[in-house]
């Protein structure tokens, strides 16, 4: 079959069935232009097929209202997980979870500044057990220091932290 022929009995197959299959994609959707989408995806794919040889495949109109269909429930799917998101976010942001804490931004700048004045060593200890979330004996392998010398450590920079921000901690509360 030549390509003319090919183009012939396609264009031929897109205008008998084009019509009915857009709307059975609006029924389906309820929306204009998603039923015009799908319906136009789904001949594109099955021009492609054409392409690749599968002309002599029937394509009738049940066959065709299937792809149409299975897109249209995909496409449903999908609204339906983005709906969920969205009223998730919603929720979220209503709640005051999602909105910029200024006030939590300024206290992280106060910790780096803070971090900054600290001893290089225990620096390094700090960012490592509570940025890179390492646990006490990894890092006292990596500095070649007992377990007990990282938690000195990580007291002595947690004690700087605390005196900036005026928190009272007392052992057991």
């Amino acid at each position: 079959m030549s390509e003319v022929e090919k183009e012939t009995q396609f264009r031929e197959l897109f205008t008998q069935n084009y019509s009915r299959l857009y709307h059975a994609a609006l029924y389906l959707t309820n929306d204009s232009e998603a039923a015009k989408d799908v319906v136009n995806d789904t001949f594109a794919s099955l021009w492609e097929e054409w392409q690749t040889g599968n002309a002599e495949k029937v394509y009738t109109y049940t066959y065709l209202f299937r792809m149409v269909r299975g897109r249209c429930v995909d496409l449903l799917r999908h609204q339906e997980v983005r709906s969920k998101h969205a009223r998730l976010y919603k929720l979220l942001y209503q709640d005051g979870l999602l909105e910029e804490d200024e006030e939590k931004e300024s206290r992280l700048d106060i910790i780096y500044k803070v971090m900054e004045e600290m001893p290089p060593r225990t620096r390094f200890v700090l960012e490592q057990c509570y940025f890179e979330r390492k646990k006490y004996s990894e890092v006292a392998e990596i500095l070649g220091l007992s377990r007990d010398g990282i938690r000195a450590q990580v007291m002595k920079g947690l004690s700087m932290l605390r005196n900036v921000f005026s928190v009272n901690y007392k052992k057991g509360q």
